[in-house]
């Protein structure tokens, strides 16, 4: 990989400024200036093999801080959907909101984590559609929608794509809008659509 191309998928993938990265690294502002050079420049320098590392190692230790944050929250999104909903009958409305809200909070870090291991910065937003289009838009990662959407459709033989993109739409902005939720009826949203979509980004982003 070109050094300029190596240094600015870094850059995104730690969503830090040019300052900002020579601070977390330990490198000279001025040389990394000089590494991020079109290597026909003047000003050009050739970045040595122990900076290489030290900016891998900063990704790498972002990742697995990332992961982390995806397994505690997955646990807790699990446990209420066992305990609380699951194995609960009669069905008990109230922990229907702590659910979504955790399980699409998992889907977000998911999302954001794949779209940093694309070489991309994520949008800083809690829109799940917004976030799945910009993964999709990668070329690693362009068949991922297709691929999530047969996963549940597996698990629904009568369900289709048209199915998929409405539930999608539902739990679209969940963390925003079912956190300060009173009304747990107000609004819809299908549990297993959530639930298959959560374990097939977490499968996609953990690495056991």
């Amino acid at each position: 990989m070109i050094q300029k191309d190596f240094l600015n998928r870094i850059k995104n993938q730690l969503g830090v400024t040019w300052d900002e990265l020579a601070k977390l690294s330990g490198i000279n502002p001025r040389a990394m200036k000089s590494y991020r050079m079109p290597s026909d420049s003047r000003g050009y320098r050739p970045m040595p093999e122990t900076a290489r590392n030290m900016l891998e190692q900063l990704v790498q230790g972002r990742d697995l801080i990332s992961q982390a944050n995806i397994r505690g929250f997955y646990k807790t999104s699990t446990m209420l959907y066992e305990e609380k909903l699951r194995a609960k009958r009669p069905f008990d409305p109230t922990y229907v909101a702590p659910y979504v809200v955790n399980t699409v909070f998992v889907c977000e870090l998911c999302l954001k984590l794949l779209i940093t291991r694309g070489g991309d910065s994520f949008i800083k937003t809690h829109d799940i559609m917004k976030l799945l289009n910009q993964l999709s838009a990668l070329p690693y990662f362009s068949n991922i929608k297709d691929s999530m959407y047969q996963k549940i459709q597996d698990a629904h033989d009568d369900k289709d794509t048209n199915w998929c993109e409405e539930n999608l739409i539902l739990i679209d902005k969940a963390f925003i809008k079912w956190r300060y939720l009173n009304d747990p009826n107000k609004f819809s949203i299908h549990i297993n659509f959530v639930k298959i979509m959560t374990e097939f980004l977490v499968n996609e982003c953990l690495d056991d």
